[in-house]
């Protein structure tokens, strides 16, 4: 009784339900690791060849709106995207990413950063620092689109009998 009570527990089911997120984020961001060790292994590929991967990358992960390289002190360097954002959401991106890579140790393991535009769009901002020497102080970006990602995570695996809603303070997400 005490198993069965436990396997319908709200709580329990959204504790296990938060659990999947992490890793499914965490699954995203191989799609970045891949890029990663492909700078990694040959850093001669040229402005075309990046936009290629970036564009491929971006195709084939979901809720990924964009993908480039960023480096100590400049701006990011899109090599596809962000699609969907404005271009005064995207000056605002690129500010945050700046902001971001000037956090000290920023650039020796991989971070994720939630920003949020002028818009109220939530924005979830992942870097993977390159460790090849043709590549010092940079990391590949991905920019994911944070309210699709977590609705449909949530619609999908959690059970229709457990009311669930995603909030931001007071605002449904």
């Amino acid at each position: 009784r005490g198993h069965r009570a436990l396997q319908s527990d709200t709580h329990a089911i959204v504790s296990q339900a938060s659990e999947q997120f992490i890793r499914g984020l965490h699954s995203r961001r191989g799609t970045l690791t891949l890029i990663r060790g492909a700078l990694d292994r040959r850093g001669d590929l040229s402005p075309p060849q990046l936009q290629a991967l970036g564009a491929s990358a971006t195709a084939h992960t979901r809720h990924l709106l964009g993908t480039g390289l960023v480096r100590s002190g400049t701006p990011p360097v899109w090599w596809f995207g962000p699609e969907g954002v404005s271009s005064q959401d995207r000056t605002e991106l690129n500010r945050a990413i700046v902001r971001r890579t000037q956090l000290r140790g920023v650039w020796r393991v991989p971070s994720t950063f939630v920003t949020t535009t002028a818009a109220q769009r939530h924005l979830l901002v992942m870097l993977e620092p390159l460790r090849s020497s043709a590549f010092p102080r940079s990391a590949v970006m991905g920019v994911f689109d944070v309210q699709p990602l977590v609705e449909d995570f949530y619609a999908s695996r959690v059970a229709s009998c457990y009311p669930v809603q995603i909030l931001d303070g007071e605002t449904l997400l």
